[in-house]
């Protein structure tokens, strides 16, 4: 943390990687806050609209619905399909695919 600062945006495979491990253990609330952390960093790196951010809201989604906090997991699962919805798009711009050509993501 010294060298790039708790906030650096190279944290954030380390963030969401323990979100996912608290969750498969059922610490929640832990996994809602590394979540949380990891989507404020994603969003002061990259901006608020980078596919950066899709895995932490997943995850925060995921945690939220856990928790039983149905509302707020919509919330975040809309806007990760925003940010999906938004690179499939700028993607079939850049490299100019039709319309009617699928893409596929996989995240791992």
């Amino acid at each position: 943390m010294a060298l790039h600062g708790d906030e650096h945006a190279d944290l954030l495979i380390v963030l969401h990687r323990v979100a996912r491990v608290c969750l498969r253990l059922g610490r929640l609330e832990e996994a809602r806050r590394y979540s949380e952390r990891a989507v404020r960093i994603a969003e002061r790196a990259f901006g608020s609209d980078n596919i950066a951010l899709v895995r932490p809201l997943s995850a925060l989604a995921e945690a939220m619905f856990a928790l039983g906090r149905l509302d707020d997991c919509y919330l975040e699962m809309i806007d990760a399909k925003y940010h999906l919805v938004t690179l499939g798009r700028n993607l079939r711009r850049e490299y100019s695919l039709p319309a009617n050509k699928k893409l596929k993501f996989t995240f791992r």
